[in-house]
This record gives structure tokens, sequence and C-alpha cells, in this order.
């Protein structure tokens, strides 16, 4: 289980399947005729405010040494990492998926 799933299900999320997890898919609340109405209004609001996405489901590596930060600038030139713990979310490809 990812680390929010207690969180989550206490607030009644209804939960997808993602590989071997159950991830968080929406939250309906009282009143909510489908999964459309619980969507729209999960986007608006982080749209107007701020949101929180639990990634857990998604791979990780753990790069260390000397030229770990060169290493993880390489696919993202532009942005550079500025302090050590620091994170960023970026899109990397290899020749196994490009086509």
């Amino acid at each position: 289980l990812t680390p929010s799933h207690a969180w989550a299900e206490r607030r009644g999320a209804v939960f997808v399947e993602a590989g071997e997890w159950l991830r968080a898919q929406y939250y309906p609340q009282p009143g909510e005729t489908d999964w459309l109405e619980s969507v729209t209004r999960e986007a608006t609001a982080v749209r107007n405010t701020v949101g929180v996405c639990d990634v857990s489901t998604l791979g990780k590596i753990d790069v260390q040494g000397p030229d770990a930060l060169a290493l993880l600038e390489r696919p993202t030139p532009t942005a550079s990492i500025r302090s050590p713990w620091a994170a960023r979310a970026t899109r990397s490809c290899c020749a196994r998926t490009a086509s």
C-alpha cells in the first residue's frame, strides 16, 4: 500500500489498481452522482488552490556518488537541483520506450 493509503481510505477514496498498488482515483462527496462530478470538483479545487498527489506507485531510483548531480541533470539541462534532498518530477525517455 502507498504511504497515503490509510489517509485516503478514511476519506472515502475510490481506488484503482496500479500494477501491484492501489491508488486513490477520486474522492466522492455526499450528493455527487458519478465519478465525473467528483473529479471535476477535485480538479477545480486544485486549479484554484493546491493539490497533493502520492506518486509512490511510480518507479524510483537512488543515485549516489560524486557524479550523481551531473547524471540527474542530463535529462533536464534547463533546470538544476539547487540543494541536497531537493526533488523534481521529470520525464525521461530511453531507447526501449522511444518509438
